[in-house]
């Protein structure tokens, strides 16, 4: 068949493929001339087209490309050309119903029988323990050491009696004898800083001897360990523990009479115990809505400051007018130095200070 003149024999079989079937873009070539060529191209490079349509995504372009394959074949047909298969009539697809669209449920994993479990090839690793497992593991570690979290016990202790902490703790001891006592301290304004050392020797009876010891920021519970042994073993361990938080050998040392030394622990003077009393703060800010005047601290709190109050102004210990209390995430600087009793609180965050006093009415 002879190829129109707008048409160059040069030109691709596919460009040729493409302007017969879109035959509708040329209005000056007369398309039913041009029919025989046009049935040669199009049955010759319609898998080519074809190939493209059926990649296109959705089942709507499948669909468009079927229908004009049709109408362009019938029109093929009407105008006389022989042989031109007609593709039958598809039903369009139906729309997308959105309603019918649920989110995919995560399939359910089997519990693995016994002959996978002992069948396995990977090895099996312990699993890691959550928050509460963890806390188990710490408290079965500690115990293991001899070390005791105190967290709600009131860090205060006074010479002469057994440590709240050990009684809280190791309850078979509270009828225990104490046989020697030390409380260290170790301050630094700078910081902020408020630490206490308790060293206790009990006797439980005549062959039961432990030494119990009991570290953290004064405010606090800290943490405390309970050691056994003979009696000379007990002592042993006590003098070496005294002279590495003091720098002094203990029998060389006199209770509060000497300098304590850089960055070491102070050793407190016994402060014989006398009436006890409870603080109170002053409130003139309208701070949680109350009114002016004194509120009462809690008793935690109260027998905290009772012990300030007792290190310095009753048994004397020099350099311990200002103390530094943590009371739950603040820490409070404690003014202890006035005669006039006119102590004061202030807290270090937020520099907010107020006025404290011992109340020693029953």
């Amino acid at each position: 068949a002879s190829q129109p003149a707008s048409q160059p024999a040069s030109q691709p079989a596919s460009q040729l493929c493409r302007r017969a079937w879109n035959y509708s873009s040329s209005p000056q070539t007369n398309k039913l001339a041009q029919g025989p060529a046009r049935r040669e191209l199009h049955l010759q490079h319609e898998p080519e087209r074809m190939g493209v349509a059926t990649r296109a995504a959705s089942a709507e372009a499948k669909y468009e490309d079927r229908r004009v394959t049709r109408r362009a074949a019938q029109e093929l047909v009407d105008a006389g050309v022989r042989g031109v298969p007609v593709p039958a009539p598809k039903r369009a697809p139906e729309p997308l119903q959105l309603e019918a669209i649920r989110p995919r449920r995560k399939k359910k994993r089997a519990a693995p029988t016994a002959a996978k479990q002992t069948n396995s090839k990977r090895p099996k690793t312990a699993a890691k323990p959550g928050r509460a497992g963890a806390a188990k593991l710490l408290k079965k570690a500690a115990a293991s050491t001899g070390k005791t979290g105190l967290a709600g016990v009131v860090g205060c202790s006074m010479v002469g009696s057994l440590d709240p902490g050990l009684v809280a703790k190791h309850p078979a001891l509270a009828r225990a004898s104490l046989e020697l006592d030390s409380r260290l301290v170790l301050i630094d304004p700078s910081t902020n800083t408020d630490k206490y050392y308790i060293l206790q020797i009990v006797a439980n009876g005549d062959d039961e001897y432990f030494l119990w010891t009991r570290w953290g920021r004064t405010g606090s519970g800290g943490t405390g360990n309970l050691d056994e042994g003979s009696r000379d073993e007990v002592y042993e361990l006590f003098a070496t523990k005294f002279k590495e938080k003091t720098g002094v050998e203990h029998e060389r040392a006199a209770s509060g009479a000497y300098a304590p030394l850089p960055g070491k622990y102070k050793w407190l003077a016994v402060a014989k115990t006398g009436a006890s009393a409870k603080w109170e703060y002053f409130v003139d800010d309208f701070v949680d809505g109350k009114r002016t005047g004194w509120y009462p601290y809690t008793d935690d709190a109260s027998e905290v400051v009772e012990m300030l109050y007792h290190d310095y102004v009753v048994a004397k210990n020099a350099d311990m007018a200002n103390r530094f209390v943590k009371s739950g995430h603040f820490t409070y600087a404690v003014d202890l130095s006035s005669s006039a009793g006119e102590y004061t609180q202030r807290n270090t965050s937020t520099g907010k200070e107020r006025k404290i006093r011992r109340n020693a009415a029953p």
